[in-house]
């Protein structure tokens, strides 16, 4: 809920300061009022959905659409291309800024570059060169992830 405040108070954001906004009580009042009931049925939907997606579907019925479904799926397809469209851009923009530093460390009040290390294991590697302590460390932390996935139509 946080974060989607702070996105509807963006335009009163104090320059270079993430958590200060110049916004009047009604403004800050008017965004937790728009935000409530979106956050608490979003979050009511999501909890519903991972409930069912770890029941296994109990037959192979398939649903007909019911018009209001059609509308739905409709939105939810220009909502994708939109969606799309807009990380395209977003990439471009952060893009064009990060090339701007060149090999420097970042701009300042714009970003900073941070340096991660990042290790992983080879499985195919560790299967093929060490097939017993795979299969030891398979059963170790086997963990069953089964759940429905969607494919959209």
């Amino acid at each position: 809920m946080e974060k989607y405040i702070h996105y509807l108070l963006e335009p009163r954001r104090v320059k270079g300061r993430d958590e200060l906004f110049d916004a009047t009580m009604e403004e800050v009042t008017e965004a937790f009022e728009q935000a409530i009931p979106l956050v608490n049925e979003t979050q009511r939907l999501l909890a519903e959905m991972a409930a069912l997606g770890r029941e296994k579907p109990s037959n192979d019925v398939m649903l007909a659409p019911s018009q209001e479904v059609l509308e739905l799926h409709e939105q939810l397809r220009r909502a994708w291309l939109d969606e799309y469209v807009l990380k395209r851009h977003i990439e471009r923009l952060e893009s064009k800024i990060k090339l701007a530093t060149g090999n420097n460390l970042g701009i300042a009040d714009v970003f900073e570059w941070k340096w991660r290390r990042g290790l992983r294991i080879n499985i195919t590697a560790l299967k093929n060169t060490r097939g017993r302590l795979y299969r030891l460390l398979l059963r170790r932390f086997h963990l069953d992830t089964s759940h429905r996935h969607c494919d959209w139509a």
